[in-house]
């Protein structure tokens, strides 16, 4: 089974009683769904509220079945500091303003010179206001996607 962690804007719900499905149409991702009966639920509240707001939420889904298996608030901050991508070391640095701990991109991330891509343009605009929506798993130090927030406009 494999698993994809993504940053998402929630366009759309459609709950399904019959089947005791929530159908989740997010503007990245597709359309994803949530199995309303599972053993562990899925944070339905955060996506209703991420969708309300207009906010981002990272969700975990197995690629195959598109079932939605985690919701969680994703970090929103500057990036104050990217590591270089050509030192010897498997992981790259990322710090992040506002966050006390550390965090890494994996090199051998399948998708490792687009997020470095979008981390460096997030870090290159930080002094005009540009944000960076990462999807990292709680408790957990790796980026795995990366959603730019261009600075606002004067």
């Amino acid at each position: 089974m494999s698993l994809a962690l993504c940053v998402d804007q929630i366009v759309g719900l459609k709950e399904d009683p019959a089947k005791r499905r929530l159908e989740v149409r997010t503007d990245r991702s597709g359309v994803l769904w949530i199995d309303l009966s599972a053993a562990v639920p899925v944070n339905v509240e955060l996506i209703r509220t991420a969708q309300a707001e207009r906010e981002f939420v990272v969700l975990r889904f197995e690629t195959e079945t598109r079932r939605v298996t985690m919701a969680v608030p994703p970090v929103q901050d500057c990036i104050a500091y990217l590591g270089d991508r050509k030192a010897a070391d498997r992981l790259v640095e990322v710090a992040a303003l506002k966050r006390p701990t550390g965090l890494f991109l994996d090199k051998e991330h399948p998708r490792f010179e687009e997020l470095y891509a979008l981390l460096s343009q997030a870090h290159m605009a930080e002094r005009e206001g540009a944000q960076a929506v990462l999807a990292v798993l709680p408790g957990a130090n790796r980026v795995e996607d990366v959603v730019v927030i261009p600075p606002p406009k004067p």
